[in-house]
């Protein structure tokens, strides 16, 4: 029967994993932050237009007035427009951040 856990000095936290290629990780999720955060506008845009488009049905089926929802349908006629622009700007990212990507792989 053994007594004690066989040590392998490889196993100490670092050795599994060269250190260039974790450097080369943290290289790579930098250069990918603009992405992320394109994304996380774009999401937030379209969970914004879903939440105005509820509050419009919620005031139509209280029979409150067009009149009086008026600012509220302008401002998610805005956000569909925000919404739009916020897609081309995370695709022109997208691109941007692959090419990033590809320059930091090849180092």
């Amino acid at each position: 029967m053994v007594n004690s856990i066989p040590f392998d000095p490889r196993l100490a936290l670092g050795q599994l994993i060269n250190e260039d290629d974790i450097k080369a990780l943290q290289n790579i999720a930098e250069v990918e932050k603009p992405l992320g955060l394109a994304k996380d506008r774009l999401d937030n845009l379209i969970l914004t237009s879903y939440r105005l488009q509820a509050l419009i049905q919620q005031l139509k089926a209280m029979k409150v007035s067009p009149k009086k929802m008026e600012k509220i349908t302008n401002e998610r006629t805005t956000v569909k427009e925000e919404i739009a622009q916020a897609s081309v700007e995370y695709l022109r990212t997208a691109v941007r951040v692959l090419r990033e990507v590809k320059k930091v792989e090849r180092r």
